[in-house]
């Protein structure tokens, strides 16, 4: 159950994992940060929303935050994203840590870190925080739509990790018109994720950003296939 809590006990109980809650706009389309997802010190949680989450338009507080002026504290993993989680008890739960590139006790949220928690019944997903240590920002993504490219799947299948990824804008989108391609060798392979589109926007206004393969999975689904990390120096 998730509870009201004073702010003292959050101060005083660290983040050690912080996610961020981004919401897609059903209409518009627009990502928006609405909330802080935090794993804290004891491996209770807590929840958040941002200072400005009643005032972005069409965002309605989610049935177990009521209200946005509060905070909330629980020891147990909140339905909300919990049911964003595999359940253990699947028997292809081990496959599925293995294509996350996690090991058998991975903590639920390092799950989320890594899939996004996206569920076809809503327009939520759950992003890495990246926020600056000594200067550099980082995380990890699946890229999106490989499927879709006409040789994504086939040069995928031939990627090692440490292979660095370009960022292309893609303006013309017909989508998403602020979208972000990448390429392979000149190639293009997939997508950095919509919804993370707007942080990596805003990351090499800051510095200079590295994708490179982190993990290939040949036969995952097409969503879970590749697996990059995000790297981003930012500027003093």
């Amino acid at each position: 159950m998730s509870l009201h809590v004073a702010p003292s006990r959050l101060r005083s109980q660290r983040s050690v994992r912080r996610l961020r809650l981004i919401w897609k706009h059903p209409l518009t389309r627009g990502y928006h940060h609405v909330g802080n997802f935090d794993w804290l010190k004891d491996k209770s949680y807590a929840f958040s929303y941002v200072t400005d989450a009643d005032q972005i338009e069409g965002f309605s507080p989610l049935i177990q935050f009521p209200d946005v002026h509060h905070a909330y504290a629980s020891d147990g993993l909140p339905a909300f994203f919990a049911n964003r989680v595999m359940s253990r008890q699947r028997e292809s739960y081990g496959q599925y840590l293995a294509w996350l590139g996690l090991g058998d006790q991975a903590p639920p949220i390092e799950v989320l870190a890594r899939t996004g928690g996206g569920r076809a019944t809503d327009t939520f997903h759950l992003v890495e925080d990246f926020s600056p240590d000594q200067g550099v920002a980082s995380g990890r993504f699946f890229v999106s739509g490989i499927q879709h490219q006409t040789q994504g799947e086939d040069i995928a299948r031939f990627l090692r990790p440490g292979t660095e990824l370009q960022p292309r804008d893609e303006p013309t989108n017909p989508y998403n018109d602020r979208a972000i391609i990448l390429d392979a060798e000149g190639k293009p392979l997939g997508w950095i994720p919509d919804w993370l589109v707007n942080d990596v926007h805003r990351l090499r206004g800051a510095g200079t950003v590295r994708v490179t393969v982190e993990q290939v999975n040949p036969d995952a689904p097409a969503r879970l296939r590749l697996l990059c990390r995000l790297e981003a120096t930012l500027a003093e």
